[in-house]
């Protein structure tokens, strides 16, 4: 009986820590937001195509709360936010100028730190290229990269093998645009999450457009790069956009499957506190050099 009473104890005390809550952020979109823990920087989870913060966070959300505040939140159209507006193709653009209205709305300011996994890696970048003094760190979670939509782009990627990845690339989006035709009203919440998934994919070439034409990512960004697998060509991509940003983080983990979070957590946990910590270091430095040079004034 006792042990019945320490684990409800324990579920309403953690239930406790989190503010769950629909946010409106404009009148056709609501939401779903999920906080945790105090400090900065924010964390900010963001998800990949066709998931949700219960597929993708659950097992790492507990430990990171304990030493900073984390901001985790559903897309329109995942499962507990109000569905997507129109049928249009989801960027990266959009995307983020929703998250920007839920921070506002929020009042929660920046610093921000991005972990992004899959494709929420693409709006994670749009992000921290377009709004550099917000954005403090990016930790990228076997993240899409622009140059896998658009693979002509490198030069040591022989023709043969630019046009194998742009053939996969078209033939997936034939596939979806095939499945958002069979999906009709009245439609269930499922399918409605389906139909975002759908439409973030049929997006993800505008997306890496949209990147592309951005400013590059800050030099002072903190950065990690932590890749699946043993993909050969997935890891020089990803190791090649890693080294774009001084210091930053690699890691390889060859055992994991493409949630690396849910495979190993204390791996991931480890390397998000440890940009993190960077983060705080150059906050700070930074406020005292200002302090400083107020002083002198």
């Amino acid at each position: 009986m006792k042990k019945y009473l320490y684990v409800f104890i324990f579920t309403v005390l953690y239930i406790g820590i989190a503010n769950a809550n629909l946010i409106t952020i404009n009148k056709n979109t609501k939401l779903w937001v999920q906080q945790y823990g105090h400090g900065k920087p924010t964390i900010i989870l963001i998800n990949g195509g066709g998931d949700t913060i219960d597929t993708e966070w659950t097992k790492i959300i507990p430990m990171l709360s304990k030493t900073t505040s984390i901001l985790a939140y559903d897309r329109p159209g995942q499962m507990k936010s109000t569905p997507l507006p129109n049928m249009k193709p989801v960027t990266a653009k959009s995307v983020v100028f929703s998250l920007r209205q839920l921070l506002t709305k929020l009042n929660i300011k920046p610093p921000y730190m991005l972990v992004a996994h899959s494709s929420g890696a693409l709006y994670a970048q749009y992000f921290a290229r377009n709004y550099p003094n917000e954005i403090s760190g990016l930790v990228m979670i076997d993240g899409n990269l622009v140059t896998e939509q658009f693979p002509k782009t490198v030069s040591w990627i022989s023709p043969k093998t630019a046009r194998f990845i742009q053939n996969y690339n078209q033939a997936h989006l034939v596939k979806m645009e095939n499945t958002l035709k069979t999906i009709h009203p009245p439609y269930t919440k499922k399918q409605l999450a389906q139909i975002t998934y759908v439409l973030e994919v049929i997006g993800k070439q505008e997306s890496a457009k949209e990147i592309m034409n951005s400013p590059p990512l800050s030099k002072n960004l903190s950065l990690a790069v932590l890749v699946s697998g043993t993909y050969p060509l997935e890891i020089k991509l990803q190791k090649e956009f890693s080294a774009q940003v001084p210091n930053s983080i690699f890691m390889q983990f060859p055992k994991a499957g493409h949630y690396i979070q849910n495979d190993d957590p204390k791996a991931v946990i480890d390397i998000i506190n440890k940009i993190s910590l960077r983060t705080k270091n150059k906050t700070a430095l930074i406020y005292h050099c200002n302090k400083s040079l107020h002083a002198s004034a």
